[in-house]
């Protein structure tokens, strides 16, 4: 009896174990040979652990068979009597470190394994459309791609949001026949909902591409019905003719700013509704209202590019009804009413001897102009329930104008009649909080208290004026025209432009806009860089950087660059030194 070990008590093993075993008395004495094996059964197999951005099924499975496996997600080591069950797919939702084991009866425990699972859970990706947002003519079928197997799509045309409650299951391409705006998500077990993608289809019947002026007077009326309409020169209203935009998207195209524009006078009436208005990002192009002249909007939309700017003066008269990108200045006698509308920019024309004390907020729910506390203005001006993306203000001769709490203002400057042979000096114009700034202009005094601008934008009229920009940053000067001078040094600016008689110098510094000289005026470029603006979103495509010399106009430059196109028309000329 010396082969074996004298069995003592209960032993552990580890490992895979076959235990021969008898029993004896003596030598002489001993009992058959008793035989058991204990396999060790084999560690769970499972899918990899990592990090995903969905939950996931995690299949745990030992090629023992007949062994069971139990888990844990607390960290502490599973045994055969700790630790829950496993069964089925084990699903994982949120991060977690798994630790599993693999046991049976008769047989030695397997090793614990370890998984970590990180969950990460960003959203998946939206739906992927067959056709992209923009403008088409006639109908049009659209179809999304789900992706991933188990992905879910809803969608809405209503303009509401869809989730797994609401909106309509995507099933099969959807048939578009009309202009709509399609909002979609796409949603997978465990899985982030993706975000809301929203897409906007502007369907129209025909497509109308026009370059000649639009004349209407006595009784014309011109309907614009169910139609791309692209116009590349003036529209003119007068007498009581009529211009209906309904259910259709009118484009203005344009070389540079104020190369044209619609003007309604007389007791002329603009219609819009359910429209979009584009404006190619080159300039600005006015829609102006005179005489009695009537405007009516109602359910516009913005297309991509630059709004359209209205300017109602004389006893004309606006409302506005759900616009999400409107753009106007209201003088004279005018009245504008505005309700239920979104990124509004409303300029505040001020006559000369104006006395104003205006806080401008940019939430509104119920506003008007003017107040007890302003004098001098004959125009109105209501708002409701609507939100601006900025306020402009007038500095005219004689006034008194006080402004406060306002988070977004631009201010216009304006050196003009009843000035004569006055220089008017303004220094460091930029965009910047004035918690309480005072400025005198000749006899008028400007007023912030706790302002904010975004933009400068001085002009000179009247007769024989001067208006001297030194280290500044402002938006341009469009509207300069008369006998008189601009001199600009040392600054930054957008787009410069001359008309009438003006006398223009611009020396040593950056204009990142256009320069434009009109009629019979001149603008001087010494040591002045006209530079190009990369277009945001786009594959390079650059606007502005451009010299436009129109009518008897000269434009001099004397060491500077223009990084755009120089364009002549008429007898205009460029002189290069």
């Amino acid at each position: 009896m010396d082969e074996g070990v004298v069995y003592e008590g209960p032993f552990s093993v580890t490992d895979s174990i076959t235990v021969k075993a008898l029993a004896y008395e003596s030598e002489s004495d001993a009992s058959g040979i008793s035989v058991a094996s204990y396999p060790r059964v084999d560690t769970p197999g499972h899918g990899s652990g990592g990090s995903f951005r969905c939950g996931r099924d995690l299949h745990l499975a030992s090629t023992t068979e007949g062994a069971s496996i139990r888990y844990t997600l607390d960290g502490s080591d599973p045994t055969p009597a700790n630790g829950q069950l496993y069964s089925e797919g084990l699903r994982i939702t949120e991060s977690a470190v798994i630790r599993a084991l693999a046991f049976m009866e008769d047989g030695i425990n397997s090793e614990t394994v370890t998984i970590t699972v990180d969950i990460d859970k960003s959203p998946i990706d939206p739906p992927e459309p067959s056709i992209f947002q923009g403008v088409f003519i006639g109908p049009q079928t659209l179809a999304f791609d789900e992706g991933e197997e188990e992905t879910s799509i809803r969608y809405t045309l209503d303009g509401s949001e869809p989730s797994l409650e609401t909106g309509m299951p995507y099933d099969g391409p959807i048939a578009l026949t009309g202009a709509a705006t399609v909002k979609s998500r796409s949603f997978r077990d465990g899985c982030q909902d993706s975000e809301i993608r929203e897409d906007t289809y502007r369907i129209y019947a025909r497509k109308v591409t026009n370059e000649a002026p639009i004349n209407l007077s006595g009784d014309d009326v011109m309907e614009i019905k169910d139609t791309y309409y692209v116009h590349g020169n003036d529209i003119l209203l007068t007498d009581n003719a009529r211009l209906v935009i309904k259910d259709s998207l009118l484009v203005h195209q344009k070389d540079f700013t104020f190369q044209y524009q619609l003007q309604a006078t007389g007791s002329s009436k603009v219609t819009v509704e359910n429209s979009g208005i584009g404006n190619q990002c080159n300039g600005s192009l006015n829609w102006n209202f005179r005489d009695t002249a009537t405007f009516v909007a109602s359910n516009v939309v913005h297309i991509e590019g630059c709004n359209t700017w209205h300017l109602f003066s004389n006893q004309s008269t606006a409302t506005v009804d759900n616009w999400d990108f409107f753009g106007a200045t209201t003088c004279d006698q005018a009245r504008l009413d505005v309700q239920e509308s979104q990124s509004l920019e409303l300029e505040l024309c001020f006559a000369a001897g104006s006395v104003i004390d205006e806080a401008l907020p940019l939430q509104v729910e119920d506003f008007s102009f003017p107040n007890d506390n302003d004098s001098g203005i004959d125009w109105g001006l209501t708002i409701r329930d609507s939100s601006l993306e900025g306020w402009g203000i007038g500095v005219p001769p004689e006034s008194d104008i006080t402004i406060r709490d306002a988070p977004a203002v631009t201010v216009s400057i304006v050196v003009g009649s009843p000035w004569q042979d006055q220089t008017v000096e303004l220094d460091n114009l930029r965009r910047q909080l004035y918690e309480d700034k005072t400025w005198q202009i000749v006899d008028s005094t400007l007023r912030f208290l706790n302002v904010s601008t975004y933009g400068w934008e001085p002009n000179v009229y009247g007769t024989n004026n001067t208006l001297v920009i030194r280290d500044s940053d402002f938006s341009g000067s469009n509207l300069s025209g008369g006998d008189n001078r601009v001199i600009v040094e040392n600054s930054t600016m957008g787009t410069m432009a001359t008309q009438e008689r003006v006398a223009m110098e611009i020396r040593d510094s950056t204009v990142k806009g256009d320069v434009i000289a009109r009629d019979d005026s001149s603008i001087t470029l010494i040591g002045t860089l006209v530079e190009t603006q990369v277009v945001p979103g786009s594959d390079g495509d650059t606007v502005f950087g451009d010299v436009f010399v129109v009518d008897n106009a000269t434009i001099k430059l004397v060491n500077s660059v223009v990084q755009g196109q120089t364009t002549t028309e008429g007898n205009g000329q460029v002189v290069v030194e």
